[in-house]
């Protein structure tokens, strides 16, 4: 996909929501994409001298699936093919030849808790299943290291699903896997949300695409709010969950979640997606904020259950496509988005993001596939420039949003946002539809 910024990733959640198979984990592998930003800055574990990077390369593990590994009495051996074949690449991209296994990526946080992105486990049936293996030592040695397998050693199962939150602030799971982890550090120090701000620089940690440990640097948060972040790093599907941290510190920032689409297609192969700064949409980070209370909480005393229960996934549906808002115009922005499954019953909520000079000045509404027009915002004050959230969780909507979850149409929806006065600009970065119980 090649528009700058259209986000797929509620497809994935539609997915998992609707197929027997609970983790569909190679579809969030192509849906939940990232890119590079300026020069590739990727490297692998053995070209790295510093001291955080080797700490936080030692405590993240690869998140494979069982059916993508053979067993024998001491290793697994892996059931997949190098990354240029596994992806149809053009053969200068970096890395061509290396060997592809992880489809999500893991922060090893106490010595037998993991942390990762929601979305990359579904329920605690995929830990009593036994269906992902995580491991500590996929990552290459030297330049001539080849990885086909792994050591029972260093791989894990899971055994309980600890904390489960996917949805419009958070993407995490915490994972307690089948024991403790020998060998690897957990990280201990976690950076506070007041301490983060547009100066920092972000490294990450995790598995592009499948690939060997890699480690990404010199990120860039681009804006942020009290639970996530825009970053701009070199970062691609595999990578989510992937450790986002502190470069100067080495103090754990949060996970990465989503971002831009990984290829463009030349018609014969297919080539790294390259965005200069501030050119595309970005990757989602989540911050750490809930979680390290539970985090500390855990290590204190593994067998308490925790305040917030696995809830239902959310469906979500999103656009993460930025477009203009007409200065003062009554026509306004009309921006649309296809949903294909009725809500049959299910809340309705629809979630924005907007940058605009006077947020009082917005009228905005939603139309369903039927055309009924559902009022959301009617030129309230609002004094701060960036407006973000959910209608019918943390913003409240002029009108009920109850129509919503009786719409009997799939199709297109219709997000309209109107600036009527004129002086102020703005954009719309995204918006969402979210089907939930």
């Amino acid at each position: 996909m090649f528009l700058k910024s259209l986000c797929l990733f509620s497809l994935l959640l539609i997915s998992t929501a609707c197929s027997d198979n609970p983790l569909l984990l190679n579809d969030i592998a192509k849906k939940r994409d990232q890119v590079v930003y300026g020069d590739d800055d990727r490297v692998d574990y053995f070209n790295s001298s510093s001291v955080h990077e080797i700490k936080m390369s030692e405590a993240t593990a690869g998140i494979f699936l069982s059916s993508d590994l053979s067993e024998t009495a001491e290793h697994y051996y892996i059931q997949r093919s190098y990354l240029g074949k596994e992806y149809g690449l053009c053969s200068r991209e970096r890395f061509y030849y290396q060997s592809v296994g992880p489809r999500c990526s893991a922060i090893l946080v106490a010595n037998d808790l993991v942390l990762t992105a929601a979305h990359c486990i579904q329920d605690q049936s995929v830990c009593d299943k036994d269906e992902l293996k995580f491991n500590f030592d996929y990552k290459l040695k030297n330049s001539f290291d080849v990885l086909d397998y792994l050591k029972k050693s260093e791989t894990y199962s899971c055994k309980r699903l600890l904390y489960h939150s996917d949805s419009f602030q958070e993407d995490f799971a915490l994972i307690q896997l089948d024991r403790p982890v020998v060998g690897h550090k957990p990280i201990q120090s976690f950076q506070k949300l007041e301490q983060t701000n547009l100066e920092n620089k972000l490294g990450m940690v995790g598995h592009p695409l499948g690939l060997p440990q890699k480690i990404a640097r010199n990120g860039q948060l681009r804006r942020w709010s009290n639970f996530s972040g825009i970053l701009e790093i070199d970062a691609f599907s595999g990578n989510s969950g992937s450790a986002v941290y502190n470069e100067d510190s080495g103090a754990l920032v949060g996970v990465l979640s989503k971002g831009e689409t990984d290829f463009e297609d030349t018609g014969e192969c297919l080539k790294v997606r390259n965005c200069k700064s501030g050119e595309c949409s970005g990757e989602v980070v989540y911050f750490l904020t809930k979680l390290t209370s539970i985090i500390e909480r855990y290590k204190l005393d593994k067998n308490q259950s925790f305040d917030k229960p696995i809830p239902q996934r959310p469906i979500i549906f999103s656009s993460f496509f930025e477009e203009e808002i007409p200065d003062g115009n009554y026509k306004g922005l009309k921006s649309k988005l296809r949903v294909n499954l009725l809500p049959e019953g299910k809340n309705v909520y629809i979630g924005v993001e907007i940058e605009h000079e006077w947020i009082g000045d917005l009228k905005i509404s939603v139309v369903t596939p039927g055309g009924k027009e559902v009022l959301l915002r009617n030129r309230e004050v609002w004094k701060a420039k960036n407006f973000e959230g959910l209608f019918g969780i943390n913003l409240v909507s002029a009108s009920s949003l109850s129509p919503l979850k009786e719409v009997d149409q799939k199709g297109e929806w219709t997000l309209k946002v109107i600036d009527t006065s004129r002086g102020d600009r703005g954009k719309l970065l995204n918006w969402r539809i979210v089907y939930y119980q």
